[in-house]
């Protein structure tokens, strides 16, 4: 099973449509910083608007300061990176799309977003699994469990990798007895 520490979801904090995919499959390895999408949004291009009149504002007028401040704060809030950022300010030209790339390397394990589809703010995209270390879930008989401690050394064989052992500690015993099997989880 996948370490539940190390999935990371892809989500956006605004509504808006997928324009281009980089990242089209479940399976797909990506790395920290690989484009996963391009996505156009209506107030992500209003609140770059907002930062380049904020910025073409002279110097000398009142609350000009704050008005850049809060433009670029909205622009943050949005998670825009700070290269996007640095590229507005030296080109002054808005950006139809914003690209967003992978949080951390790992592997998709979900794609819920096809290219032209409208997002809604917070809607699941992607996730991430880092698989370079994984969970194995054991059925523990009950009447085995006094065998079985958090911390205890454990090895795994597969019968399709005959050759191999897999060596890792019970980090977790679940408490509860299937109905069924009278089996507990160990992890």
């Amino acid at each position: 099973d996948y370490d539940e520490t190390s999935l990371a979801d892809v989500t956006t904090k605004f509504k808006g449509w997928i324009e281009k995919l980089y990242v089209d499959v479940t399976g797909q390895q990506v790395h920290k910083g690989d484009p996963l999408f391009e996505i156009y949004s209506p107030d992500l291009y209003s609140a770059q608007t907002e930062y380049l009149l904020a910025l073409n504002t002279p110097p000398d007028v009142a609350g000009t300061q704050t008005l850049q401040s809060s433009a670029l704060t909205k622009l943050k809030y949005f998670d825009v990176p700070d290269e996007q950022i640095a590229e507005l300010e030296k080109n002054r030209q808005v950006t139809k799309t914003l690209r967003i790339d992978a949080p951390r390397d790992g592997f998709v394990v979900e794609k819920n977003v096809v290219e032209g589809q409208m997002v809604e703010a917070g809607m699941r995209l992607y996730r991430l699994a880092d698989l370079s270390l994984v969970w194995v879930q054991a059925q523990i008989y009950e009447q085995d469990l006094a065998f079985i401690h958090p911390g205890q050394e454990a090895v795994v064989s597969l019968s399709y990798l005959t050759d191999r052992k897999f060596h890792g500690r019970v980090t977790y015993v679940y408490p509860t007895v299937d109905e069924k099997t009278r089996t507990v989880r160990a992890r």
